[in-house]
């Protein structure tokens, strides 16, 4: 673990919120690409995911938020904390429910299998992405979707 004292003020921010909400992230504090679910994604769609956020710019700095934890299910309060805290890039909501969580948490519309902006940051929602990978247009609209959160030094 890093010294606090030799890191900047965001780092500080996002390693709090990891520590508090460790049953729920798997991530660092330089993540630049936080992943919502409800629960754990397949390997396969993480990995699809991973796949994605390198050819996007964003390297290996994706972290992973799965609302139902051991304890208890996060709410809007504490979705807003831990995204606030980790201030990521993008943002990508796999699923329905945690579309819906976003909108409560943000008080706006999010659009399912869409991209958008939530408090300004790049957002692309799907009903459930898992089920996208089994079919290739499906797949491809996934895709299209998934392109515009490359970072500006990144080719679409």
């Amino acid at each position: 673990m890093k010294n606090p004292a030799n890191s900047n003020i965001y780092e500080v921010s996002a390693r709090s919120v990891l520590d508090a909400y460790a049953g729920y992230i798997d991530g660092d504090p330089e993540d630049l690409l936080l992943v919502v679910s409800v629960s754990a994604p397949s390997d396969k769609a993480r990995s699809a995911l991973f796949s994605t956020a390198q050819r996007l710019g964003y390297g290996k700095d994706v972290a992973w938020l799965h609302l139902n934890g051991e304890v208890a299910a996060l709410g809007a309060r504490e979705l807003m904390m831990i995204v606030e805290g980790l201030d990521p890039c993008a943002l990508i909501a796999l699923d329905e429910p945690s579309t819906t969580l976003l909108a409560q948490t943000y008080r706006c519309t999010v659009a399912s299998d869409s991209f958008d902006h939530i408090f300004g940051r790049p957002t692309v929602t799907f009903v459930d992405f898992a089920a996208m990978l089994e079919d290739d247009d499906r797949k491809q609209r996934a895709w299209a979707l998934l392109k515009h959160l490359a970072l500006p030094s990144t080719p679409r």
